[in-house]
């Protein structure tokens, strides 16, 4: 039987050993908190702290992942989206990503949060972490497209059945590809301001050029509703102006058509490299299909605006004039 003094020692130690334990449990609570604090900072900056967020710029959630980063650190254990991952989920995968790459990987807005990688709490082996200190599990696999605005894997994987690509889920240039070739753009494998409005004008989205999440959602109802196996008809040219243009320094679908119709190209009301070349060949200079000073000057003489390479609405009313003056 131990003596008092032993036993004194003993409960000493033990207490001494919980208080270590709780001391580190409060300081890891505190460390969590703190990290809290600095990531919400980061996603102020970086998506108005909104984690949910998915604008289609290729970023997505509170922090702003790639999907690239999001996977090469293992945010794929937790969703395939990080914008379907908890907050607490995300902030685990920037904590990993912050030990790795630094603050430098988001180089504008962890300055403006003062983000390091000791207040961010950096580890390799970040786990998620809530209010209370346990383990968030991950949410549910989902795989059924619903009409969410939200271009995911299910999403994505409908669109490439319907235009005969890989259904992988990921969307690149072959996607790209077969996508124009469905609704009849230009096959470039970018997805610029012409293939966007080809596809609004198929899915019955308002075609403003801009891929935001109305234009998504009407990509989702389409497909939901049975995308036609067949490509979709190329939209009604706009009829010719017949001398009627408004001339009101706009460069809108209205003078793009009559201008494409002039030059002899595709009059679909998109001004694409095809209609910057067309038009370089009609006033007589480089066909590169950029629309750079040169190309500015060679429309404005001919056209009578100032010639000084700059396009503005001075231009764009001699342009109007000129093609209302050929009928």
């Amino acid at each position: 039987m131990p003596s008092n003094r032993l036993v004194t020692g003993l409960v000493a130690t033990a207490m001494v050993s919980w208080g270590a334990v709780v001391g580190g449990s409060l300081m890891m609570s505190q460390a969590g908190a703190n990290e809290f604090e600095v990531w919400d900072r980061v996603a102020r900056c970086e998506s108005s702290g909104n984690w949910s967020i998915n604008t289609g710029n290729g970023y997505y959630g509170g922090v702003q992942f790639s999907l690239s980063t999001w996977a090469a650190f293992g945010g794929r254990e937790y969703a395939y989206y990080p914008h379907h991952a908890t907050k607490a989920q995300q902030i685990a995968i920037a904590r990993r990503t912050l030990y790795v790459q630094g603050p430098g990987a988001w180089p504008t807005c962890s300055v403006k949060a003062g983000l390091t990688k000791e207040n961010g709490g950096a580890d390799r082996y970040a786990q998620p972490v809530d209010d209370d200190g346990g383990a968030q599990p991950a949410p549910p696999a989902n795989d059924t497209l619903t009409v969410n605005g939200d271009l995911d894997r299910p999403t994505i994987i409908a669109m490439q059945k319907w235009v005969g690509a890989s259904p992988d889920g990921i969307w690149g240039p072959a996607t790209t590809r077969a996508l124009q070739a469905k609704v009849g753009a230009s096959v470039t494998g970018i997805r610029d301001r012409q293939t966007t409005v080809r596809v609004q004008t198929v899915v019955g989205a308002s075609p403003d050029g801009v891929w935001g999440p109305a234009t998504t959602r009407a990509l989702q109802s389409f497909l939901l509703k049975g995308a036609p196996s067949t490509p979709a008809p190329a939209p009604a040219p706009v009829p010719a102006p017949g001398g009627d243009l408004a001339v009101n320094g706009t460069l809108d679908r209205p003078t793009i058509t009559a201008m494409q119709r002039w030059v002899g190209t595709n009059a679909d009301g998109v001004w694409g490299p095809a209609t910057t070349r067309a038009l370089q060949a009609k006033v007589g200079v480089a066909v590169d299909g950029v629309r750079g000073p040169q190309t500015t000057r060679g429309v404005q003489r001919v056209v009578g605006a100032t010639a000084d390479g700059v396009w503005g609405p001075a231009t764009t009313r001699a342009l109007q004039r000129h093609l209302n003056s050929l009928g």
